[in-house]
């Protein structure tokens, strides 16, 4: 079973991303935090194989909180899916230590077969540093 903490604003999001991955051979637990400080306390919390933030969130930003998690020394795989697409925001988001960045909604089929991906390198690389 993998750990997945969504940020975003938006409860419906929350929900359809839930339900994608959800729809998948995987177990994928996703749990949702509507801004950075609720993610922050579940972060403190819990640990997350995966992270998926949205660039824009009232208070602290997508990609501060991926500098917060990287921060902490956390190498869990971090996907941006969000509206923001200009190359300027992509470029913040992989500056701040983002993995992979998806866009809304065009990317939602999509973002199954990368969440996969990550996690399956990310276990690659538990098990030869182990």
């Amino acid at each position: 079973m993998w750990r997945i903490l969504y940020v975003e604003d938006s409860s419906d999001s929350i929900e359809l991303l839930s339900f994608v991955l959800n729809d998948s051979d995987e177990e994928f637990v996703v749990e949702g935090a509507a801004t950075a400080d609720e993610a922050i306390e579940k972060i403190s919390l819990n640990t997350f194989d995966l992270y998926i933030l949205d660039r824009w969130m009232p208070g602290m930003d997508g990609t501060e909180l991926c500098q917060w998690i990287r921060g902490k020394g956390d190498l869990s795989p971090i996907v941006f899916y969000s509206g923001a697409v200009r190359e300027a925001d992509k470029a913040e988001a992989f500056d701040a230590g983002a993995d992979q960045y998806l866009t809304k909604p065009t990317d939602l089929f999509r973002i199954e077969e990368v969440v996969r991906e990550l996690l399956k390198e990310s276990q690659t690389v538990r098990y030869v540093n182990a």
